[in-house]
């Protein structure tokens, strides 16, 4: 430990802990995000790792290769070379850890004080802890194997292509994590193919450079063995990374179940119902519905449940309301769903039946919106033959009898559609 103690005194990185401590936080905090719940608080304290990796690899090289360059390859001379380098990367990645959970408590604590229901996901810290590890790794075997003055500027470089453009959204690797949605959490199994390839990549830096400062009296070789260590290490590195799961389906989350959901049933003798991250959040969700409601009067049946997507009940994947991405998305969501409560989805539906379908739900959201402003989001329809998009603007300019007339008509085209 006393070496330990006496790199992380040496290491030039404690100069960088304050500037490192504001970069991360303000790439967690400044998108606002982390106020809507802990699901995205937790993502942001994740995503607060971003910087200090980039950073963290340049930062490190620059340590190794300067260490290297004054001939000082084995940090604590006393101790052999692995040991040594063992001893000097953790010290750097201390540093860089630390700054990492300083800037999680800024964005946890800034929660906690807003009132956030639920709790902290420690699984996302550990995620970013992680890769600030894996960084400061890189960046120190670059140092080490390649001491110029230049290497820092290409490690850094590198650490940005690495982290945030190669594999970076479906390798345990380099994965990062951006939105959260509520009802998906970090999948255990990329956890912890994350933190063994971080491992093995710690344990072939420690030995493939601590094998070329190994202080040994002259004529001494180093046991078989030690020299086969480092090589055995990359090795099963490469395999690692061979065998990792990786792309669109390595099972980068995993879906959650809620037995205990947020509820509100005074709207229309209907129900909504939200995650309990979000159970703040309700009233906005039952405000939405209740316009849906007098929106839909003589067109949408009473009753309708509004379920938050993922939720039991809310339909098949990918159904259920969204509160995550704005009042208009929140319409949307919810008046799809109201359709479809009142006009349940049929496998025979043509183009034009799924053109009467997004009709009638544009109409519904814009009604409730109290707009007749388009959102911006592409077309509507299942094909432009069959859009209904101008025919739904010009209803809303009709007077609301007229309206409600035209949307009945939507309804019985589809009810006689066959199915």
């Amino acid at each position: 430990m006393t070496g330990y103690r006496i790199e992380l005194r040496r290491s030039p990185l404690r100069w960088w802990y304050l500037p490192l401590v504001a970069l991360a936080a303000a790439m967690a905090v400044l998108p606002g995000a982390w106020q809507d719940s802990w699901p995205r608080a937790s993502a942001a304290a994740s995503a607060a790792a971003l910087p200090l990796m980039v950073a963290g690899c340049g930062l490190v090289a620059h340590r190794a290769g300067a260490a290297a360059r004054r001939g000082a390859d084995a940090p604590v001379a006393s101790r052999r070379g692995s040991t040594a380098e063992l001893v000097s990367l953790a010290a750097d990645a201390t540093w860089l850890a630390a700054a990492h959970l300083t800037a999680v408590a800024v964005v946890w604590g800034a929660a906690l004080a807003v009132g956030l229901p639920g709790a902290p996901w420690p699984e996302y810290p550990l995620f970013g802890l992680a890769g600030v590890v894996l960084a400061a790794a890189v960046g120190h075997v670059l140092g080490r194997l390649l001491p110029t003055r230049y290497t820092p500027v290409l490690a850094t470089v590198g650490g940005y292509v690495l982290f945030l453009a190669v594999m970076a959204d479906g390798s345990p690797l380099t994965a990062t994590i951006g939105y959260q949605g509520v009802e998906q959490r970090l999948s255990a199994t990329h956890l912890v193919w994350r933190l063994a390839l971080v491992a093995l990549a710690v344990t072939a830096v420690v030995l493939l450079t601590g094998g070329r400062s190994d202080a040994r009296p002259s004529g001494r070789r180093p046991a078989r063995s030690m020299r086969l260590a480092g090589p055995a290490a990359a090795a099963a590195l490469l395999v690692g990374v061979v065998a990792m799961p990786s792309g669109p389906e390595a099972g980068f989350h995993t879906a959650r179940t809620s037995a205990d959901p947020a509820c509100d049933g005074t709207v229309d003798d209907g129900e909504v119902c939200v995650w309990p991250e979000h159970a703040h959040r309700l009233p906005d969700a039952v405000d939405m519905a209740g316009r849906l409601a007098a929106a839909g009067e003589g067109v949408i049946p009473a009753g309708v449940v509004h379920r938050e997507v993922g939720l039991a009940g809310a339909g098949a994947v990918g159904q259920g309301f969204l509160l995550d991405h704005g009042r208009g998305d929140l319409a949307r969501t919810m008046a799809g769903g109201s359709v479809a409560a009142t006009l349940p989805v049929c496998d025979r539906w043509g183009p034009q039946e799924w053109a009467v379908q997004d009709a009638l739900t544009l109409w519904l959201e814009l009604r409730a919106l109290d707009t007749d402003r388009l959102p911006n989001r592409g077309s509507f329809s299942s094909g432009e033959d069959a859009d209904r998009t101008d025919e739904v603007v010009r209803v809303l300019a009709l007077p609301h009898a007229e309206q409600t007339a035209r949307a009945r008509a939507w309804t019985a085209e589809l009810e006689a559609a066959p199915c």
